[in-house]
């Protein structure tokens, strides 16, 4: 009997038009009964036409009076109607919508938390190895203010005989591996000094898959690696010692089997070299 259209905001157009109940579009425009009401619902504009159809026409024609009744009322319960859900339906909308961006700021908050305090360092870098962000344990680790990292390069910072395995590492990223476990390598800092890290790499993907980046776990293990470079260079020490010293020098595991010795020894055992001695028993 009657077609309602709403639209959203006061322009009346196929672009605003939200809902149309009447299936052949056009109609209400020859209507000759016809309302629109505008509602002003949480600081928005709803435009509400209601207007007559052949139908309804034809039995105004043969009560008039009493058909006027019916349609006021019916109009007046239609947009009480729609102003209810139109206002409860904006109402659920907006706090849905506060509800995710209050939960998305946690979340951001936590991770903000996690960057800033954490005990790694924590960079991202664009798809050309341009840093973006730093936290400020590599900023530290660097000897840089973040601000001047993200004018600089992971190249910019990676000492120049570690530059391939670094590069190798990121075309894995840019090459569709979506987390690379890592590598070691050396990193220059600001004062010229050379500290040793361990990088784990991430892909930083757009929402259609693209790699637009890396994010880069790094870890300091330059006290792991003198301490190594020192074992290494005392037992050179020590072999080379053994190797001169006028005594023959041995050592064996628990089971008696040889793990070791020196020149003298190895000869006095009829071995032309240590290494034939080696894992035999007596």
């Amino acid at each position: 009997m009657v077609n309602i259209k709403v639209y959203d905001g006061k322009e009346m157009s196929d672009q605003t038009l939200m809902n149309d109940s009447d299936e052949k579009p056009g109609r209400w425009l020859s209507a000759r009964f016809q309302t629109i009401k505008r509602l002003d619902i949480a600081d928005h504009t709803w435009t509400i036409v209601i207007s007559s159809l052949t139908t309804f026409e034809g039995r105004m024609n043969r009560g008039k009076p009493y058909h006027i009744a019916i349609t006021y009322s019916s109009a007046s319960i239609l947009l009480a109607l729609l102003t209810w859900l139109l206002l409860t339906g904006r109402e659920r909308a907006i706090s849905i919508a506060r509800d995710m961006t209050r939960e998305l700021s946690k979340r951001e908050n936590r991770l903000r938390i996690i960057f800033d305090t954490s005990s790694v360092g924590i960079a991202t870098a664009d798809s050309a190895g341009r840093f973006t962000s730093v936290n400020p344990r590599l900023a530290a680790m660097l000897g840089y203010s973040e601000e001047e990292l993200t004018q600089l390069t992971v190249m910019d910072v990676t000492y120049p005989e570690d530059m391939n395995v670094t590069r190798e590492g990121m075309e894995k990223i840019t090459g569709g591996k979506t987390i690379f476990n890592g590598y070691e390598k050396r990193y220059l800092r600001k004062d010229g000094s050379i500290f040793w890290g361990h990088v784990a790499l991430s892909a930083l993907k757009s929402p259609e898959g693209v790699v637009e980046g890396e994010l880069a776990i790094v870890t300091d293990i330059d006290e792991r690696k003198q301490a190594e470079v020192a074992l290494e260079e005392s037992r050179n020490l020590l072999q080379t010692i053994i190797g001169i010293a006028p005594l023959r020098v041995f050592w064996k595991d628990r089971e008696l089997v040889y793990l070791g010795c020196n020149p003298i020894f190895a000869k006095d055992t009829g071995q032309s070299c240590p290494k034939d001695v080696i894992r035999s028993e007596e």
